[in-house]
């Protein structure tokens, strides 16, 4: 099982030109919830 702080991630839905959009747990109370995480800039 991956993490990140009180989030269970489950899956990953979608990914874009900024970030990575994750389905979810929160662990506290079950509710799903979207985790979206953005991606370093790459120097250019």
């Amino acid at each position: 099982m991956n993490s990140f702080g009180p989030y269970e991630v489950v899956e990953a839905l979608a990914q874009g030109g900024i970030g990575i959009v994750y389905r979810g747990r929160d662990l506290r109370s079950g509710e799903p919830v979207a985790i979206k995480l953005l991606l370093q800039p790459t120097p250019t």
